[in-house]
C-alpha cells in the first residue's frame, strides 16, 4: 500500500486504530444500557405477573394502590 500512496497508507494506520477504539467505547456503552433495560424489563414482568396471577389476594389486602406505585416508578425507571 504504501507503494501505491504512502498518504492514504498514513491514513489507514492512523485512523484504525481509532476507529477501534470509538467501536469498543459505543459497544461497552450499548451494552451497559442493554443489562439496565433488561433488568428493569424483568422487573415490570415480575410486578404484572405478581398483580395478575395473585389478583384475588391483591384485592383481599388492598395492596392494589401500593402496587401501582412499585410499577410506576419501575416503568419511570425504564423510559429513562
Amino acid at each position: 500500500m504504501f507503494i501505491i500512496d504512502w498518504r492514504i497508507a498514513l491514513a489507514v494506520i492512523i485512523l484504525t486504530p481509532l476507529s477501534l477504539f470509538v467501536a469498543a467505547f459505543i459497544g461497552k456503552m450499548t451494552h451497559n444500557r442493554f443489562a439496565r433495560q433488561q433488568q428493569l424489563q424483568g422487573d415490570i414482568s415480575s410486578y404484572v405477573e405478581e398483580y395478575v396471577g395473585n389478583q384475588r389476594i391483591v384485592k383481599a389486602f388492598h395492596m392494589k394502590t401500593e402496587l401501582l406505585k412499585i410499577l410506576k416508578n419501575t416503568t419511570k425507571n425504564f423510559t429513562r
